[in-house]
Parts: structure tokens; C-alpha cells; sequence
């Protein structure tokens, strides 16, 4: 079984609604995309470092993302699962409409740490 840990050191911005004019328009909508594409550049180094390829499409994958944190509550937890899978979309799976099974939770933690795996089922 193939199986990717990754470890983030940034906290991950929950997803925000914006429309398309929103999207350049709006400092909240700018801020979720720039912590997007620092998560992606973050997994993209992780990717590189382990020699890990994409993994394939058209595959059943699962996740896991564990999120320690002394700010229990500011964020929808699933809000924070949808902005890390984006992240990773074309960067650890080709698309995220192959997870199949998910499993995320959040604990408190004295320093901001976050725990993702992605496995083939």
C-alpha cells in the first residue's frame, strides 16, 4: 500500500466563499489563495524530497488530517479539509473526487502542528 505522510509547519486558512470578480477583489478571498499556493509549494517540497510521484488517477484514495492547535474553534473544521485538499490537487493526487474516505480532527496543542496522509484503499 502506498501511503504519503506530510507534515505542515503553517496553519491552514479555511476555505472562503468568493465569486469571480471576488476573488480579486476581496483581501479574504486573496488571503485563502495565498495560503493555498504556500500549502501546495509546501507539499511540493515534500513530494520532491521523499522522490514521491503523483499518485494515480482514477485511484479510490483515503485521508487523514490530524491538526494541533491552541485555537480550537476559530475555523469550520471541514473548511480546513477542503483548502488542503485543493492544495494538494495536481501536486499529490491528480483530482480530490477520488477520496473516498476521510477522517479529520482537531486536539489542542500548545504550538500550531498538522499531520496529513493520503493512501491508496
Amino acid at each position: 500500500m502506498r501511503e504519503y505522510k506530510f507534515t505542515l509547519k503553517q496553519p491552514i486558512m479555511p476555505a472562503v466563499r468568493m465569486t469571480r470578480r471576488g476573488k480579486w477583489t476581496s483581501q479574504r478571498a486573496q488571503a485563502y489563495m495565498a495560503s493555498r499556493e504556500a500549502i501546495g509549494y509546501e507539499l511540493k517540497q515534500q513530494m520532491i524530497a521523499n522522490e514521491w510521484e503523483i499518485l494515480p488517477g482514477q485511484t479510490p484514495l483515503a485521508v487523514e488530517l490530524s491538526i494541533g492547535t491552541d485555537k480550537m474553534h476559530t475555523g469550520d473544521i471541514d473548511n480546513q479539509l477542503k483548502s488542503l485538499l485543493d492544495s494538494a490537487n495536481k501536486i499529490v493526487f491528480p483530482d480530490d473526487c477520488w477520496i473516498d474516505s476521510v477522517h479529520v480532527w482537531r486536539y489542542p496543542s500548545s504550538e500550531y502542528q498538522a499531520a496529513f496522509t493520503v493512501w491508496i484503499r
